[in-house]
C-alpha cells in the first residue's frame, strides 16, 4: 500500500501527512487515527448532525453488502 503521505492526503487537524495501516490512516503528529471504511478513507472530525460517525460508517458497510452484484439502479430502489 502506498502511504498516504505520497499521495497528498493530510491530516485535517495538524495538515501533516498521514501513514496508510491496514485498516485506518495515522497521524503520527499528533496521534490522531483516521478509519478507512470500504476502501475510503473518512477524515471528519466531527460527526454529522443528524447521525454519529459510527452509526454512519456502519451504514456505509450495510449499503455496501447489499449492493453486491446489482446494478446502481436496483441499489437505489
Amino acid at each position: 500500500m502506498i502511504p498516504a503521505g505520497d499521495l497528498g492526503v493530510v491530516c485535517p487537524i495538524c495538515h501533516r501527512g498521514l501513514h496508510a495501516e491496514a485498516d485506518r490512516l495515522r497521524c503520527a503528529d499528533c496521534a490522531r487515527d483516521y478509519p478507512v471504511v470500504a476502501g475510503i478513507p473518512d477524515l471528519r472530525i466531527e460527526p454529522d448532525p443528524w447521525i454519529g460517525l459510527e452509526e454512519d460508517r456502519a451504514k456505509a458497510l450495510l449499503v455496501l453488502e447489499r449492493s453486491r452484484g446489482r446494478r446502481f439502479e436496483d441499489t437505489v430502489r
